[in-house]
């Protein structure tokens, strides 16, 4: 199943079709789709409903230099009638795993407040994931807060490393990877 989907975002992020999911607890459809530069506003006003608990606001600059030259993949959910609740984006590094083929990443991923826990963000993770695994990486990793670890390690994401204060003062910086299906985790020798 997850072969088809990353098929099918594949091809849909190439010929720019939305990918429609409907995992709103309250039932409601909504579409993840390349993020467009007239998005910026509503991404910031994104960024803003969530500093500053997730994201510290000396961020907002650097989040704002990322809308403008992503340098990888940037998709945004967007609900009918709410407009973009939704923001995050992924990258292939050009160096190698232990276990051969690149590295992924995730970047600036975040959900306006009012959205938390409505299916926003597993949807947005699940793309980017699916978008990395169809580029062929072996692995996925994010840098992100105390916050958001636990969405993370629910997906299957594993700790490599936490700094306290890592990003700003009370936001403590974690580090997670997932390998992609059916690879081998190199520091347990598993799938």
């Amino acid at each position: 199943m997850l072969r088809i989907r990353a098929c099918l975002i594949r091809l849909q992020l190439n010929l720019g079709v939305n990918w429609h999911e409907s995992t709103f607890s309250q039932g409601m459809d909504f579409a993840i789709r390349p993020f467009a530069p007239p998005d910026t506003p509503a991404c910031l006003a994104l960024f803003d409903s969530n500093t500053p608990e997730y994201f510290a606001p000396a961020e907002r600059g650097e989040f704002a230099a990322y809308l403008a030259s992503p340098g990888g993949g940037l998709l945004v959910a967007e609900v009918p009638g709410a407009g973009v609740v939704g923001v995050g984006g992924y990258y292939l590094r050009r160096a190698a795993t232990a276990a051969g083929g690149s590295e992924g990443g995730l970047a600036w991923g975040m959900v306006a407040r009012p959205w938390h826990g409505r299916g926003v963000g597993r949807a947005l993770l699940r793309a980017r994931l699916a978008a990395l695994w169809t580029l062929d990486a072996r692995a996925a990793s994010v840098r992100t807060s105390q916050h958001s670890r636990g969405f993370f390690e629910r997906a299957g994401f594993v700790v490599i490393r936490a700094l306290s204060d890592g990003f700003a003062p009370g936001i403590d910086l974690v580090e997670l990877r997932l390998e992609a299906p059916g690879q081998v985790d190199p520091g347990t020798g598993s799938a």
